[in-house]
């Protein structure tokens, strides 16, 4: 056996243990909670009720009950299960839906957009349109469409809505692949959550003026 031989298999040997040794590490958990969350100066005259996340192929579980007389406190609970159950083909993986939908509400709450001491109900529903996981390769690119919709329970109809394109991507070369992957989600859905935070404050007169509409 020649020397280059030896090299060229001492170099595939390495490279195949790095890319083994990077699958098998466990990546960091979910974090799509924005870094910075300022408090609005303003808030819509509405009590958040619900926040519920889920892919387009799960309509129904998006807009499911609008009527406040029918509406369980359980029902985001039971629906978001079904969550993690990501069909043969379809995008997603598990838990990353509810991360998605713990992480909106946590924003919500900090934000304070709506009032708590209020009568009225609000929803919030978000329908992912799309979303391009990344793979395991140098520089892994994650991007989502999402459609956000705001919805007044009182009167079952929708005040505001608006789709928001975001991507993100691991800047760090020195970790394993997996940890690259979930970077690269995290920094993309947090896009998503923090671009929705702005969103919904400009459109708090948009939305009172909708509410106030339809008494």
């Amino acid at each position: 056996m020649t020397t280059e031989n030896t090299s060229l298999r001492r170099c595939l040997f390495i490279l195949t243990a790095v890319i083994l040794a990077g699958c098998s590490i466990t990546p960091p958990e979910y974090d799509f909670l924005p870094d910075r969350i300022s408090p609005a100066t303003r808030s819509v005259d509405a009590r958040l009720a619900s926040v519920l996340v889920a892919p387009y192929y799960r309509q129904e579980n998006v807009i499911l009950n609008l009527n406040p007389d029918e509406q369980k406190q359980d029902d985001d609970e039971n629906r978001v299960r079904m969550l993690d159950e990501i069909p043969p083909g379809k995008p997603g993986e598990p838990g990353f839906y509810t991360a998605w939908q713990i992480a909106l509400k946590d924003m919500l709450s900090r934000k304070a957009v709506f009032s708590e001491h209020s009568e009225r109900k609000i929803a919030v529903r978000v329908t992912v349109l799309d979303v391009r996981f990344p793979t395991l390769a140098t520089l892994p690119v994650s991007t989502t469409r999402a459609r956000y919709s705001v919805i007044d329970l009182t009167q079952g109809r929708i005040v505001y809505e608006t789709t928001i394109d975001s991507s993100g991507q691991a800047e760090d070369f020195e970790f394993a692949g997996a940890i690259r992957h979930r970077r690269a989600l995290n920094a993309t859905v947090g896009d998503s959550i923090a671009r929705f935070a702005a969103a919904v404050e400009y459109a708090i007169p948009v939305i009172t003026e909708a509410m106030r509409q339809q008494e």
